[in-house]
């Protein structure tokens, strides 16, 4: 059997929670060889807290107008809901919620009353309103995002210094390059490489027992007799380390403890199994190949170098190391899939992987144009890939911010 259709009885997520039910047909990952990365889980029963909302008969329309009426305005109703588990959204503390909406004249299924999907345009402003004033620093997915995040500025930063003096020379300025594009690449090659030690720490404690993060409240109405369950975020009882400010560092009250460096025979028989981890060793690699380019930038350093030495120290540690990004890209864009060849555009940490691995294929060519001395128009190339491949990082690192904080994703099926 493939390793990606089940689960080892040590490593199934939420095998603690009773009230769920994992549907072993949706188990799934996108390479034979790996862990599963998706698998979906449906409720055992509904015994939970039961509110009686009417004792007044009638006929279904009027207990889903009942439903309508005690549902807030950031609710919805659907007719089927289940949980789904997906390592990415469990390594960044996130619980997935997916749902049908509710069907008209439909009586024999329960009725829930879920949360707006998180797709909607109200609830992405309220993702992006939430960026600017939630500063979660004791999250260390939010962390990653946020390094990442200025890493990448900075290093557009340092594309405007090298592609600008081509495009526009009139506005070059004394120490542009040399000064202001070394300082600039050494300080985003660090903060590069400080993000992806925050990525192996993230997967070294990627949640093994799993967390359910959503509270289910059964509501008893005698209108048409039918069912009525208000699900909601329940991020008080989360146990993800992400949700604890003093996480850092600390257990996590599960049996799991916080962990700088697991064991080799942890990383031998779970972490080279999972996808995400490798995407995060891939993407570790290649900043601290690039990290020697970043050094060698700097002023009065790259300006005391022969060709030669300049190829060997900057442009070749910067197209291996770009080559760790966009295999990571790739890695991170699988571990979102069902399988290797069927996209997963609806889902947000695939278009993070999509967006990194542009900026990496943006670096290589940057370093594959550059030995190219004698050549302006491969000088400029060199240059302006530099440019966009800042901003493809960017703008996936702008989505890791905002997938960072979005712990309870809705998704409509």
């Amino acid at each position: 059997m493939p390793r990606n259709t089940s689960f080892l009885p040590s490593s199934e997520p939420l095998r603690n929670d009773d009230s769920l039910v994992l549907q072993s047909r949706h188990t799934t990952g996108a390479l034979s060889f790996l862990h599963p990365t998706h698998a979906v889980f449906r409720l055992r029963d509904l015994q939970t807290t039961e509110k009686s909302l009417s004792t007044n008969e009638s006929d279904d329309s009027k207990a889903a107008l009942e439903a309508h009426t005690i549902a807030s305005s950031n609710d919805q109703l659907a007719h089927d809901v289940h949980f789904a588990w997906r390592s990415r959204d469990d390594r960044k503390g996130r619980h997935l919620l997916q749902y049908k909406p509710a069907v008209q004249g439909d009586s024999t299924s329960p009725l829930y009353i879920v949360p707006k999907k998180s797709a909607s345009v109200t609830e992405t402003l309220k993702g992006i309103k939430f960026m600017l004033t939630c500063f979660r620093y004791w999250d260390i997915s939010y962390l990653v995002a946020i390094t990442f995040f200025i890493a990448s500025a900075t290093w557009i930063l340092n594309s405007f210094f090298l592609w600008l003096p081509l495009e526009v020379p009139e506005s070059t300025f004394s120490g542009e390059i040399v000064v202001g594009g070394g300082v600039s690449a050494f300080v985003g090659a660090t903060l590069f490489q400080l993000g992806s030690i925050l990525l192996m720490i993230e997967a070294f404690n990627a949640e093994r027992v799993g967390c359910f993060g959503w509270q289910v409240e059964k509501l008893v109405s005698k209108q048409g007799g039918r069912d009525m369950v208000r699900i909601s975020p329940n991020l008080q009882h989360c146990e993800h380390h992400h949700n604890d400010k003093s996480g850092i560092g600390k257990g996590r009250g599960n049996g799991q403890e916080w962990q700088w460096f697991p064991s080799w025979n942890t990383i031998r028989s779970h972490c080279l199994r999972e996808i995400g981890f490798l995407a995060s060793f891939a993407m570790f690699c290649g900043t601290t190949v690039f990290w020697i380019s970043g050094f060698v930038a700097l002023p009065g350093v790259i300006d005391h170098m022969s060709q030669g030495t300049l190829n060997g120290l900057y442009w070749v540690p910067q197209i291996v190391g770009s080559i760790g990004f966009t295999v990571s890209g790739l890695l991170y864009m699988l571990e979102t899939q069902p399988n290797w060849f069927t996209p997963s555009p609806n889902i947000l940490g695939w278009h993070v992987g999509l967006w990194n691995g542009i900026g990496g294929i943006g670096f290589v060519l940057c370093g594959s144009l550059g030995p190219a001395y004698g050549n302006s128009g491969a000088q400029y190339q060199s240059a302006l890939a530099n440019f966009w491949g800042g901003w493809a990082f960017l703008i996936g690192s702008t989505l890791q911010w905002y997938e960072s904080l979005d712990k309870n994703p809705v998704e409509e099926q």
